[in-house]
């Protein structure tokens, strides 16, 4: 990412710009690599944003799933798999006290696949939103601020 125009790492951006609360998504393309690793890279880097802005509340969001064609899905990454890491990073934001908010769950049909009309590329790689799933995306983040951070 950059900041006021100039590429930075992600923790550096973060304390640059003073924020309070960082919303990250990350490990679909990590998770394929094994949810252990995935969690394991993703405690490592909110460690390294907390070493840089030790005040700046960490909100995790939910790795959401992919659809039924999607053509990535593999037995090392799928919808299974991506429950997985949810589960296990839903289990270390308790543990380490930073929010988790499960984003996964508005973008599930009956199947736990991404429903297709929320997919850009629903027969390629199957994990991009539409515009009809980005405003769901923004509409969950706006309504779902854990409550202890509404006066912030």
């Amino acid at each position: 990412p950059s900041y006021q125009g100039k590429k930075m790492l992600i923790e550096d951006g973060i304390a640059a710009c003073g924020a309070k609360k960082a919303y990250i998504m990350l490990g679909m393309n990590n998770i394929s690599f094994g949810v252990d690793n995935a969690t394991a890279d993703m405690v490592t880097l909110m460690d390294r944003i907390l070493e840089k802005a030790p005040d700046v509340t960490l909100i995790i969001q939910a790795v959401t799933p992919m659809t039924a064609a999607s053509r990535i899905r593999s037995n090392a990454l799928n919808n299974e798999k991506i429950d997985e890491y949810n589960e296990a990073m839903r289990q270390i934001c308790q543990e380490r006290g930073w929010y988790f908010l499960d984003v996964n769950t508005q973008f599930k049909d009956e199947n736990n696949d991404l429903v297709r009309s929320y997919c850009s590329d629903a027969d390629e790689m199957g994990i991009h939103f539409s515009t009809a799933a980005a405003e769901i995306w923004v509409n969950y983040l706006k309504t779902h601020v854990p409550t202890e951070l509404l006066d912030e």
